[in-house]
């Protein structure tokens, strides 16, 4: 209601068509949102140490529907991992239902960072703006030190 967004189906089962029919209609592969979700991916992938990356990769990939790998043109994770991924995260549920129920949250943004050991600020982060680059930092693509591309074709 303070969003106003309308016609919000009223169950589960509704909510879930209607949510898949919008993905039909609505997804589309774009350059724009490959990047987006290869540069993602890649910031996952890299706390990792790099010989487990690819197998990081490929798990991202079991862990994402059809749909949204082919709007995203990423190529599916082998049959045997994506069996193994779900049947990882359900054994954890089973896992978790046994335990106690936290009585404090575990807030991301409470965790120490190593990246960020002093903390950080939100006006602080990102690229620095295209008057303050020098020409060889703005035709950069910042998430995969190579110009202009988010990775290759080989990484997808």
């Amino acid at each position: 209601e303070r969003m106003s967004i309308r016609d919000i189906p009223e169950d589960y089962a509704e909510f879930e068509r209607y949510s898949r029919q919008y993905e039909a209609d609505n997804f589309r592969c774009t350059v724009a949102s490959q990047r987006v979700a290869l540069a993602t991916r890649e910031l996952f992938a890299a706390w990792f140490p790099a010989p487990l990356r690819p197998l990081v990769r490929n798990s991202i990939h079991a862990l994402l529907d059809p749909p949204l790998l082919a709007a995203l043109a990423l190529r599916p994770a082998p049959r045997w991992l994506a069996w193994l991924a779900e049947r990882t995260l359900r054994t954890r549920a089973r896992a978790l239902r046994w335990l106690p129920k936290r009585r404090q949250p575990k807030l991301r943004t409470q965790l120490p960072r190593l990246d960020y050991p002093g903390g950080y600020r939100i006006e602080s982060l990102g690229p620095p703006a295209a008057d303050q680059a020098d020409g060889a930092t703005a035709l950069r693509c910042p998430f995969s030190g190579q110009n202009g591309a988010a990775g290759s074709a080989t990484e997808r």
